[in-house]
């Protein structure tokens, strides 16, 4: 008999979030970006979960104003901000 069981050697789900599918998802998102998680569901077939998930955990955007924004500025985005307080 083995010492282990089963249960034992599986005991991690795989992940079902793949690359291609963050990357499509991005892409769905940045096609509209006032589109609920729900329309997203609707539109890609994705579980809600595995949708927030995805935009929460692996893009980091979030909804502000009805829009899904990025959390983090690229220094690109800080300094137009920037320029245009200033003006």
């Amino acid at each position: 008999m083995n010492d282990y069981s089963y249960d034992d050697a599986r005991s991690v789900r795989p992940s079902l979030i793949t690359p291609t599918l963050v990357v499509s998802l991005k892409t769905f998102i940045e096609q509209d970006r006032q589109r609920t998680i729900r329309d997203v569901v609707d539109g890609t077939g994705i579980a809600f979960g595995t949708v927030w998930n995805i935009l929460h955990e692996r893009l980091h955007i979030k909804r502000i104003c009805a829009r899904w924004v990025p959390r983090l500025l690229t220094d690109f985005d800080k300094e137009r901000r920037f320029a245009t307080s200033k003006q």
